[in-house]
């Protein structure tokens, strides 16, 4: 029995039995390859920062993959913040980053639209009334520091490690009291950070965790007054009783 290939030419069923012989050979060489999975890029442009009573957190949406793909494989991009103490008799320890994950708290989640020319998914009323961006967007959040927010968390191996026995004094117990008052401890810090998640569910790596003060910002200046001459300007405003330091540093160069 024979079979046709190409273009009508009769083989014998030797020489079928011959090339399927080497193709399944070809085929078997090498180890397997393991499946394509694509991971979103970690963001490594956040920034941080602080005015009174609210956190604004920047970064840009990856347009890559790890592997230097694009469009990223990018569904979503969720914003974490961990509050925790600063007492010095109370030593911070070191939190994993799972561990740290685990006691966190989501601030926003972003959810990322692939390219600028997907106006249909933004047209959809869903999507629209949560927060999107595209891909390569700069991405600006706030966050308002609410009592809960500020409040530090307990980590139980920290509680477990500084229980201390209160001991009960009488009441007219005299108490040696030290020369010098100490000083009140720092101010709990608020850290943060953003993953991204692919459209499986895959996270990428975490961005580098970035912290800012929760510490009293102190009063604000005066409203300044401004006068000038033909040759200069002349700015004043009376400095707030906080003050530690001055406000404006020299000017240099005749320069602003």
């Amino acid at each position: 029995m024979s079979r046709s290939f190409g273009c009508g030419v009769l083989l014998p069923r030797a020489c079928v039995l011959a090339t399927i012989g080497v193709a399944v050979g070809c085929g078997m060489r090498g180890a397997p390859l393991p499946p394509l999975v694509l991971v979103p890029a970690a963001m490594t442009s956040l920034e941080i920062q602080r005015f009174d009573d609210e956190v604004f957190i920047r970064f840009e949406v990856p347009s890559e993959n790890t592997d230097g793909s694009a469009p990223a494989d990018l569904e979503r991009v969720e914003v974490y913040a961990l509050t925790r103490h600063s007492d010095s008799k109370r030593p911070v320890r070191q939190l994993p980053l799972e561990e740290w994950l685990d006691h966190a708290t989501m601030v926003a989640t972003i959810h990322v639209v692939a390219t600028a020319s997907d106006a249909s998914v933004e047209a959809d009323s869903e999507m629209v009334s949560r927060k999107t961006a595209h891909q390569g967007d700069e991405v600006t959040l706030v966050e308002v520091l609410t009592p809960e927010a500020i409040l530090p968390v307990a980590i139980k191996a920290e509680i477990e490690n500084n229980d201390e026995v209160e001991l009960v004094e009488p009441y007219n117990a005299v108490r040696a009291a030290p020369f010098v008052v100490s000083l009140p401890p720092p101010p709990h810090r608020r850290t943060y950070l953003a993953v991204g998640v692919s459209i499986s569910g895959r996270e990428s790596s975490l961005s580098p965790l970035i912290s800012v003060t929760l510490a009293d910002q102190g009063a604000a200046p005066s409203a300044p007054t401004a006068t000038y001459t033909e040759t200069e300007w002349v700015v004043e405003w009376l400095a707030p009783p906080t003050a530690r330091r001055p406000i404006q540093a020299p000017v240099i160069d005749e320069a602003l």
